[in-house]
């Protein structure tokens, strides 16, 4: 991509994250799906393994019966206190997300569903991704506009606009981005951030729309600096083209060709999305009420100013880029306006990660084919290691639980066991007459035999000497015949003795 070459290649890209990226995959995750937990004075939300849960509980059918019922705040407790925590974890970053969430854990009542807007992750790992067809059509929005006004196209006064850029781009088939490839762009494990959406309106008076909080990877602007992620990209054919991306249409009759190498491309990019930046800075971030953004953004100015245009690709994508800069520059949305004149719509308001932050600024460069291959090596080590501490982990859980499943049933079978002389007992008490029911009573150890002592009066003659003999013999081993012993026992033994006079 510096030059032309013999055998065109795929080249190693470096993408560094200016400012928080959010590119959505059209899911929103409720409270049944994540919980957020405070580490070492932190709050992280934590993706459920639900289904290991459920795999792994010792009582799985309890489980379910209180994850099947209507009350959402007692579901979300039992998530909060008892769930097996998935792979995904990120940080918290929004103080209102924080407050919302212990506010209703602590009321046990529902106010908000607290979504959260999902972004696009690698299916396998769990990684955030940055899609490389998110950056084809950044470049190919500040192409367009190149040719446009290089050429006074007149795009934005086609009836078709699509059909137009499609015939000059060449159609579906042979469309002169095709031959332009970017592979996506992946994080490590647990880099990314929630953050808060929040809509700001040029006129601070007026009420925000609410957005959902929505998951980011690092970006520079919030604390990581020279965050970047790595990939690959290529012009041009494998092994085929020089790296060069070609446009060939017609205009006016004539037939025009252009050529862009990478060092082009980055003159391109930079001059349409600076100028969007600067466009945005004072129309929105010079005003009074956006001045933690103006300050915020002071960094990201003077990166800008610094870049290199033969080098350094400038782009904005993602969710919450804003229309301007999507827009071929003759072909700006002019905004409706309401009764009293004031601007509607496209191009009065900003949506600012935790409210401060732009969305959406990144810079594409070359990098040398070590820096990627470090890269990789790095998300390959970080994979395996993942790999063996959640076989460790799911080892554990299967060893605790067929532990727990063996206790369980040595349990079961004692329980069976003391039924079943339970049973034999009692049969074999049954058979026997009231009073040899009460003689066993009175020697067996495990009963206080001073509680049955009432019943010697009870009987008469011979079954009363029985049973006289009986005690005398049990409180004898019980060390209570004589001796020292309290009034009542005294009064016990003489009872006893008296019988045995009479025999």
């Amino acid at each position: 991509m510096h030059k032309p070459t013999e055998k065109n290649r795929p080249q190693p890209l470096q993408l560094s994250i200016l400012s928080p990226v959010f590119i959505g995959d059209g899911e929103l995750l409720d409270p049944l799906r994540y919980v957020l937990r405070q580490q070492d004075h932190v709050w992280k939300l934590h993706y459920l393994d639900v289904d290991g849960w459920v795999r792994w509980h010792p009582e799985p059918e309890r489980l379910l019966r209180d994850l099947d019922q209507n009350d959402f705040a007692r579901v979300r407790k039992v998530l909060q206190v008892d769930a097996r925590l998935g792979r995904v974890q990120w940080k918290v970053t929004s103080e209102s997300l924080i407050e919302k969430y212990q506010e209703e854990m602590q009321a046990g009542e529902v106010q908000n569903q607290l979504q959260i807007a999902s972004a696009i992750k690698n299916p396998l790992t769990g990684r955030l991704l940055i899609p490389g067809s998110s950056l084809k059509g950044a470049i190919r929005t500040a192409v367009i506009d190149f040719l446009d006004q290089k050429y006074q196209l007149s795009l934005k006064n086609e009836r078709n606009f699509q059909l137009a850029v499609d015939k000059m781009m060449g159609g579906i088939q042979n469309h002169a981005f095709k031959r332009l490839k970017i592979g996506d762009f992946e994080a490590r494990l647990h880099e990314g951030w929630i953050v808060g959406a929040s809509e700001n309106k040029l006129n601070p008076k007026k009420q925000p729309t609410p957005k959902p909080y929505c998951e980011v990877v690092f970006s520079e602007l919030m604390g990581h600096a020279d965050y970047s992620l790595f990939s690959t990209g290529m012009l041009g054919q494998f092994a085929k083209d020089y790296p060069v991306l070609e446009i060939e249409f017609k205009n006016q009759g004539r037939k025009v060709q252009e050529t862009f190498d990478f060092q082009r491309l980055s003159q391109v990019t930079l001059q349409f999305y600076r100028k969007r930046f600067e466009e945005e800075h004072e129309k929105f971030y010079a005003l009074d009420h956006f001045e933690k953004t103006r300050k915020a953004l002071e960094p990201l100015r003077q990166r800008i100013d610094r870049m290199n245009p033969n080098s350094e690709m400038l782009l904005r994508i993602g969710h919450y880029s804003h229309i301007e800069s999507m827009t071929l520059t003759n072909n700006s949305p002019q905004p409706r306006r309401d009764k009293s004149g004031n601007p509607l719509g496209p191009g009065t308001t900003r949506t600012l990660a935790n409210g401060q932050f732009p969305f959406g600024w990144v810079v594409v460069s070359l990098v040398s084919e070590e820096a990627w291959q470090t890269h990789q090596r790095q998300l390959d080590q970080e994979w395996r290691q993942v790999v063996e501490q959640e076989e460790g982990e799911r080892q554990e859980a299967e060893n605790q639980l067929l532990s727990l499943r063996h206790a369980q049933e040595e349990a079961q079978r004692q329980k069976q066991q003391a039924e079943q002389q339970a049973k034999v007992e009692a049969e074999r008490r049954g058979q026997m007459t009231e009073l040899e029911r009460l003689l066993e009573d009175v020697l067996n150890p495990q009963i206080d035999a001073k509680t049955l002592f009432g019943q010697l009066d009870q009987h008469e003659g011979q079954e009363q000497s029985q049973l006289a003999q009986a005690f005398q013999k049990r409180f004898q081993q019980d060390g209570e015949w004589e001796g020292k012993m309290s009034k009542k026992q005294v009064k016990k033994v003489q009872r006893i003795q008296d019988i045995l006079k009479k025999i």
